[in-house]
């Protein structure tokens, strides 16, 4: 979706501007990219808000999103919190965000292009195994696949065991011992 807003936003929203405008121009081009770049921010804020309703459910036989969100406090308040936010920032506070004014219904327009994952989340649900396994699909992502002996997961443990600065602490140790 986001790929649609950085190539349709533009002609969609009567957006005139060169790739190499810069934003904080204040000419009619910049203004204009920064339009865009408002939409695309918002767009991707709300479709994060969605998605998080979708990652509730990963069951493939779990479609009500909504079922017992009532009962998670701290889910609602990230929502509502990162929402309200969100209009907060982009519309009072523009110079921490790097935004711009728009309009209800580019305000609209965005919360509707972000909702769409809850539409795509059930078509990928109902998509057959069969069409995955042509597709060679079904071995891209597998959840139930043991990450035993992947080497690049046992090198990342390794990076992150890694004590930072002991060998500098055996070095002085090691002068303090030749010095004696």
């Amino acid at each position: 979706m986001m790929v649609l807003i950085i190539v349709v936003g533009p002609w969609s929203s009567d957006l005139n501007y060169k790739f190499t405008t810069n934003a904080t121009d204040n000419t009619d081009e910049g203004v204009d990219k920064l339009k865009h770049m408002t939409l695309m921010f918002n767009t991707f804020v709300f479709l994060q808000i969605f998605n998080e309703f979708n990652c509730r459910k990963i069951g493939v036989a779990d479609f009500n999103i909504l079922e017992g969100v009532t009962r998670n406090i701290y889910f609602l308040t990230v929502v509502f919190g990162t929402f309200a936010a969100q209009i907060i920032l982009t519309r009072w506070f523009p110079a921490l965000t790097r935004t711009t004014a728009i309009s209800r219904t580019e305000w609209g327009s965005c919360v509707m292009i972000g909702a769409t994952p809850l539409i795509i989340a059930p078509l990928l649900k109902l998509t057959p195994e069969s069409w995955l396994k042509k597709m060679k699909l079904d071995k891209v992502v597998d959840e139930n696949k043991s990450m035993e002996g992947n080497k690049l997961l046992a090198a990342y443990d390794k990076a992150a065991n890694i004590k930072v600065g002991e060998d500098e602490k055996k070095e002085e140790e090691s002068d303090n011992y030749k010095k004696v």
